[in-house]
C-alpha cells in the first residue's frame, strides 16, 4: 500500500495499528457475526457461501459502525471492490521517487570519464492484472 504523505491521516482516518487491533477485537467479531447472519451467510454480490468477509461500505463511523455500514462479501468480491476504491483514491495522486521501493539491479557497471558509475535504468512499467481485475475474477486457465 502506498505511504500516506507526511502529516496527513490515512484515507479512513486511522493508523494501520489501530485498524488491525480493531479487526482482532471481540466487538468487531460480534458485529461480523450479526452481519453474516443478516446477509444469510452469503456474498451480497455473487451469492458465494464460502470465504466470507465483512466489508466496510463507509469508514465514517469506524469502530462505531451502524450495521448498514457493513456488508458480507466473498474474498474475491471484497478484493475486487477494494481494488476499485484504491484505484479511485490514488488515481490523481502524484508518485514521488522516494515512494518506489523497487531497486533496479545494475546490468553492467562501468565508469565514465569523470569516475562516476554508469548504470542501466528501466524506463518502462509493466502492469499485470490481479485476478480481481479479470472479468471472470479467476486466474487464467
Amino acid at each position: 500500500m502506498p505511504k500516506e504523505p507526511e502529516g496527513q491521516a490515512s484515507p479512513i482516518g486511522r493508523s494501520d495499528v489501530k485498524y488491525d487491533m480493531y479487526l482482532a477485537s471481540p466487538e468487531w467479531k460480534a458485529k461480523c457475526e450479526v452481519v453474516l447472519q443478516r446477509d444469510g451467510h452469503s456474498c451480497r454480490t455473487c451469492g458465494l457461501r464460502t470465504d466470507l468477509e465483512v466489508h466496510h461500505v463507509t469508514y465514517e463511523r469506524f469502530t462505531h459502525e451502524d450495521l448498514e455500514d457493513l456488508i458480507t462479501l466473498c474474498r474475491e468480491c471484497h478484493e475486487a471492490i477494494t481494488c476499485v476504491f484504491r484505484a479511485r483514491r490514488y488515481e490523481n495522486r502524484p508518485h514521488e521517487p522516494e515512494e518506489v521501493s523497487r531497486v533496479t539491479p545494475t546490468v553492467g557497471k562501468e565508469e565514465d570519464d569523470d569516475g562516476g558509475s554508469k548504470i542501466e535504468v528501466q524506463t518502462h512499467v509493466r502492469i499485470t492484472p490481479t485476478y480481481a481485475q479479470r472479468t471472470t475474477g479467476r486466474p487464467p486457465e
